[in-house]
């Protein structure tokens, strides 16, 4: 059981002070872009990169107590939308089915 003191921390959201660490500490270990508004998450990068940030994130004792969605959005050529859309959206059911991922958007915006 942690101390009242690290409980109370772990129970409140993050100050902009604490914001701002996070967010250095997250974009040195990762590589992404990464930034923080209305307590949402927007990270930019490289397939590592990201994935790196969302480990460092997923450690973050508000995060871990909180109910969460990620949302993906992810560029494609033109080209690459249409194959996705047509020939492998079996693929996309089955990764959709796999992490519980409620939607998947493809499409320009």
């Amino acid at each position: 059981m942690l101390p009242e003191s690290a409980q109370t921390a772990a129970m409140r959201a993050p100050s902009p002070a604490d914001i701002r660490t996070m967010l250095s500490d997250i974009c040195t270990n990762s590589g992404a872009e990464v930034g923080f508004d209305k307590l949402t998450f927007s990270i930019n990068g490289s397939d590592d990169a990201v994935k790196a940030a969302m480990m460092v994130i997923h450690q973050i004792p508000f995060v871990k107590r909180a109910q969460y969605q990620i949302r993906v959005k992810i560029e494609l050529a033109n080209e690459h939308k249409e194959f996705v859309s047509g020939k492998k959206n079996g693929k996309i059911n089955k990764i959709m089915g796999q992490s519980r991922c409620t939607r998947i958007d493809i499409g320009n915006d």
